[in-house]
């Protein structure tokens, strides 16, 4: 039976209709299908309308605005003017125009075995090409295949967008590279803004990171030959041509970037074509073992689930890896599709959104943009210990809100005379420090779900010691025995409040975990108590009646008595400000974060209590602010999905997926910065000029939270899942380890975990079943008979 209703599934799944990605009003799209695959029908011709992938540190986009455009772009390409740069655009040609000319033209991007293909249909014949990032090698491979009845020659030519040499040499072949002028490093002055943090001597901090950084590409032919001016290499016609580009950044100066160029190329050379894809393709293979998301549904309504799933993973271990020498910014500009400079370390925030970018990894196991955002802030550890005496007088540490990775010292000498900066009043983000916890607390997730001790040992001990002291000291006063965390500000724009509940949340959801992890790791004892009573001074998430008037910026918010979650304890302190819209007038700038529900995401605070429950379900349906996807950063539908309101999700996720994911690639957007053709080109409104980490991010968590919800004594399989829709997946929990699932409705579910615990279904759409399960798989009959569709916004039951 169980047999014979997979092969049933699998059939179905055939079936299934495509999806289409990018914005409906650009007329292009890329479809992605069920089976992992992006393809466009028609010949990109835009700069955006482009395919891409990399390596983690070298990124690239492939497009046709005449014949073939490959843009490469590396991680480190900084030059002493702190701006990113790409490393070259590289155009290649091919005689006849066989892509211009084209009868039919296809590019595909297969997912699973990450290839971007090319097909183009010629009176004379077929030209193929086959493009491959190698992940552990860091090495972009190009196969074209020209297999007309007269192969054409083949022309690239390299398109710098700053000034750069190249040369070409038997060692390095077409080599293109600017190599940063030590006189000329100067100071973005762009770390925080409090001005009085940045000064000159910082800059003698950062001087060598800039002065001896050499970076670039090389592009190297198979068969070593081929005619070459200053950035054009030219070759005899052949039916097949194979090319390599190496991108990097190093220092040490020029001759330590060919050094580390030849290397490169000599082991990649060395490999046949076969030896080349088969490394390529077992490393996507093992990837996609790890973990995978196949929705069977042959109507086609859940495949947009299925996409950002897919499309989150792919390119987000596509951008990240610990060979980075910067962690994955904010905005990723690893897949830039123009040669705009821009000032480097865009957008790299710590507040809530970071968490919406990488909660998705800590869930797939994909740890290596952890890993690298965590290293990155325990080099610059010593900068935030010096911003934060600086600015606030005392110890501890504290991660700015926006950052740029020059700094990774303090400023040499002593600190500066004079009292404490203070923090400066600003409309707009002023005091967020939650951020901090956030990323502590998805630090305690990876390393309880990985068993990375080393990780806890030397990473998170030292940044969590530090990033909690800053709340320790920062906040003595105490209410009635509770901690008054004041000033603050509610999310984004509430501020000077009093006991806000991001904040809140963000200490309730870390603090546990440090202590376990220090408990584990036999941390001090110390440490340990003065974490123990941060967390009992804690203040309770705040409870009464929000009052405010999204279209009246002229009224001040109102906490009143009431029982519902509220973004503060109290807003009487909010201040207002002089818009750039207001005409003059001092108005309220009203946050649109739904702050209050942090507790339900990140937070899951309110979950499992009936009372708790009921009262985030009332408070989720009387938020001020709903569904407003216009950039990918609003977390509604994440909120829904934990508690269980299927209705909501169903009826709202097309409007998120299809708002945010707006690249015909899949990738996704962030409200800025906008692509600027958008000022000289009406059709460009809404596309991005980076693609978006966060976009992803938020794309994909209510997926997850769909499937698979946690907590130290119970997993709960498929909490917020259509009843009638098979599902496998595998995903990770820092409490389970990997789970895998596998259900088919009315007939299986199994569930198989690397660790003993308790296993429930979802009230909602499932019957509860009692599973422990560990290494071994344990297979469950379905009744037939499944309970009625609770009322959307019925809290499932309580814990068995």
């Amino acid at each position: 039976m169980m047999q014979e209703s997979r092969k049933t599934v699998e059939r179905d799944e055939l079936r299934s209709q495509p999806l289409k990605l990018g914005l409906p009003e650009l007329q292009f799209f890329g479809t992605y299908h069920p089976d992992g695959r992006i393809t466009f029908a028609s010949r990109p011709k835009r700069e955006w309308e482009f395919m891409a992938t990399g390596t983690g540190v070298t990124g690239l986009t492939v497009s046709f605005p005449d014949e073939m455009v490959v843009q490469v772009n590396h991680s480190a390409a900084i030059d002493e003017c702190g701006k990113l740069r790409a490393l070259a655009r590289l155009h290649l040609d091919l005689d006849g125009a066989p892509f211009v000319q084209a009868t039919t033209f296809r590019m595909e991007h297969d997912l699973r075995r990450s290839v971007i293909a090319v097909v183009a249909q010629t009176a004379d014949g077929i030209v193929r090409v086959e493009i491959r990032a190698h992940v552990p090698e860091d090495v972009i491979r190009i196969d074209i295949d020209d297999q007309r009845k007269s192969p054409g020659r083949l022309t690239v030519r390299l398109e710098e967008d700053a000034q750069s040499d190249a040369a070409f040499s038997q060692d390095t072949g077409l080599c293109m590279w600017h190599e940063n002028d030590g006189t000329k490093v100067t100071d973005p002055r762009l770390q925080t803004p409090y001005p009085g943090i940045i000064d000159s001597r910082v800059e003698a901090d950062y001087h060598s990171w800039l002065a001896g950084r050499t970076f670039g590409m090389s592009l190297w032919h198979e068969h070593g030959g081929g005619s070459t001016s200053e950035r054009t290499l030219q070759v005899p016609p052949a039916a097949h041509h194979a090319l390599y580009i190496v991108g990097l950044s190093t220092l040490g100066g020029h001759e330590s970037f060919v050094n580390s160029v030849a290397e490169r190329l000599t082991k990649v050379c060395g490999m046949n074509r076969d030896a080349f894809v088969t490394g390529h393709e077992a490393w996507w293979r093992d990837f996609w073992q790890r973990s995978h998301c196949t929705i069977h549904d042959p109507s086609g309504r859940m495949l947009k689930h299925q996409a950002a799933f897919d499309i989150y993973r792919y390119y987000l271990s596509c951008c990240s890896s610990d060979r980075r020498e910067t962690p994955v910014r904010f905005l990723i500009d690893l897949f830039r599709y123009h040669t705009r400079n821009s000032t480097w370390m865009t957008m790299k925030f710590c507040i809530v959104e970071q968490y919406q970018s990488f909660y998705g990894a800590l869930r797939t196991g994909d740890w290596e943009s952890l890993r690298n955002v965590a290293s990155f802030y325990l080099r610059k550890l010593p900068y935030y210990r010096h911003f934060c005496r600086r600015v606030y007088g005392h110890a501890g540490a504290r991660i700015p809100y926006v950052q740029i990775p020059v700094v990774l010292r303090p400023p040499t000498g002593t600190l500066p005379e004079g009292p404490p900066l203070g923090v400066e009043k600003r409309m707009y983000n002023g005091e967020s420090p939650a951020g901090a916890l956030f990323a502590l607390a998805l630090f305690c997730d990876y390393v309880a779900v990985s068993g990375d001790t080393d990780f806890a040992d030397d990473t998170l001990r030292p940044l969590a010691a530090d990033l909690v002291e800053f709340y320790r000291l920062q906040y003595p006063e105490r209410d009635q025995g509770q901690m008054v965390i004041s000033p603050s500000n509610a999310g984004e724009t509430f501020q000077t409040v009093r006991n806000p509940a991001e904040t809140i949340s963000a200490l309730r959801m870390c603090l546990p975990r440090l202590i376990a992890q220090a408990k584990a790791r036999k941390w001090s004892d110390q440490l340990i108590a003065s974490w123990e009573e941060l967390l009992a001074v804690t203040p309770d998430l705040p409870r009464g009646r929000l009052e405010c008037d999204p279209e009246r910026l002229d009224l001040k918010p109102v906490i009143l008595p009431g029982d519902q979650l509220v973004p503060a304890a109290d807003m009487s302190g909010c201040e207002t400000y002089v818009l750039p819209w207001s005409n003059g007038e001092s108005w309220y700038l009203l946050n649109r974060q739904n702050t209050e529900l942090f507790a339900v995401w990140p937070g899951k605070l309110v979950l499992r209590d009936p009372a708790l429950r009921e009262c985030a379900v009332q408070s989720y349906r009387d938020r001020k602010w709903r569904h407003q996807y216009r950039d990918g950063w609003q977390l509604d539908l994440a909120f829904a999905a934990c508690l269980g309101l299927h209705d909501e999700v169903a009826q709202y996720y097309d409007q998120q997926f299809e708002q945010t994911f707006v690249l015909p690639c899949g990738l996704a957007r962030e409200g800025s910065p906008v692509n600027p053709g958008a000022i000289v080109d009406p059709t460009v409104q809404g596309i991005p000029e980076y693609p978006s980490m966060q976009g992803m991010g938020t794309g994909v968590v209510s997926v997850l939270e769909m499937l698979l919800q946690d907590y130290p004594d119970e997993l709960i399989v498929l909490p917020c899942w259509p009843e009638d829709v098979p599902v496998d997946f595998a995903l990770y929990s820092p409490f389970a380890g990997k789970v895998d699932v596998r259900y088919v409705p009315k007939t299986l579910l199994r569930v198989t975990t690397e660790r003993e615990i308790r296993v429930r279904t979802g009230a909602a759409c499932l019957p509860i079943l009692e599973i422990c399960t560990k290494i071994s798989p344990i297979e469950e009959p379905v009744p037939s008979f499944l309970p009625p569709r609770r009322p959307c916004g019925t809290p499932p039951l309580p814990p068995c």
